[in-house]
């Protein structure tokens, strides 16, 4: 996608307008376990001696057809327990089911074939979300499997699924929880951690760096939900009215989707490629720049050598740059 005028104010004002809320910011502020760390203590009633990332977003694809995801936040501390933590500002009607597939991929992840059920780790996925999901008031819903007909009986599967409610109402979670759950709904800090958070967030707004990815990263979601529904509603159309059957209409919009994400997704990729060339000039530099978006060294230089990224800028593509 182009980034023009219209577009780059539109996303300026996007980064202006955004907080700890914001899926981007939220993420960044996360890396560093000195917010990570008691963020959890408070959501959890527990004391984490430290936290080990394995990776600063945790990619997950079992099988090369299935559907991958990628977390925000995923860590482990000193007991090797297990933390996926996400920020939902929208409710899309399927968090329940999604919690479900988040934790069967992690559970995939941690064990290896031939690996005995008893080294599954004890797992959190937790969603903080700025909305109710289940309309009770709580600020907090934690599910852990039970027995329906004895429900004193735990299953101690060691899974447990937490859905967080900045909008609750409720008494029933702790002044230090509230004041964190109130800071996500966009009140005013009150307490001395939720202000080292806010000052995060402003600390992290004036770095140039984290702004240009947030712009190159929004740039490239909305291109690839405005390619997909296009892509889906023209042959949808088109085989719905040759068919004259409901079923080919649907058939042809979830195909347009499939085939709309992947062009997009790969003309997208390109067009990142080449910005970053344009902007740093140099093959190393770019791959530093799109590491968060998941280019490797490799496919930048083919796809430099496909679009002749550098070559058009009057570079010389660089036998001696080592890959990082």
């Amino acid at each position: 996608m182009k980034i023009t005028r219209k577009l780059e104010r539109k996303l300026r004002v996007l980064w202006e307008e955004a907080g700890i809320a914001n899926d981007f910011i939220f993420g960044k502020i996360m890396q560093n376990p000195e917010f990570c760390r008691p963020m959890l203590e408070r959501i959890l009633h527990i004391k984490i001696a430290r936290l080990e990332y394995t990776e600063r977003q945790k990619d997950i694809k079992i099988t090369g057809d299935g559907k991958g995801i990628r977390l925000d936040v995923y860590v482990e501390d000193q007991a090797h327990t297990v933390y996926n933590v996400e920020i939902q500002t929208y409710n899309s009607g399927e968090l329940p089911k999604r919690s479900r597939y988040y934790q069967a991929l992690i559970d995939l992840n941690l064990i290896e074939r031939g690996m005995s059920y008893s080294s599954l780790r004890k797992s959190f996925v937790i969603f903080i979300c700025t909305f109710d999901l289940f309309d009770l008031g709580r600020h907090i819903y934690t599910f852990e499997n039970r027995c329906a007909e004895e429900l004193f009986l735990a299953l101690k599967d060691e899974a447990v699924k937490i859905f967080l409610n900045a909008a609750g109402t409720a008494d029933d979670v702790t002044p230090e929880l509230e004041a964190f759950l109130d800071y996500i709904a966009g009140q005013k800090p009150e307490d001395d951690f939720v202000q080292r958070l806010d000052e995060e967030v402003r600390r992290i707004k004036t770095n140039e760096k984290w702004r240009l990815e947030f712009m190159v990263w929004q740039a490239h979601e909305m291109e690839l939900r405005e390619r997909s529904l296009a892509e889906g509603i023209k042959i949808g159309e088109k085989r719905g009215e040759k068919r004259g059957e409901k079923r080919g209409e649907i058939r042809g919009e979830q195909r347009g989707r499939q085939i709309g994400e992947k062009k997009g997704i790969q003309k997208t990729r390109e067009e990142m490629v080449c910005r970053a060339l344009e902007k740093e000039k140099d093959l190393q530099r770019a791959a530093e720049l799109l590491n968060i978006f998941g280019f490797t060294y490799d496919e930048i230089k083919k796809i430099a050598d496909k679009c002749g990224c550098l070559r058009e800028k009057g570079e010389g593509r660089s036998e001696g740059t080592e890959k990082g």
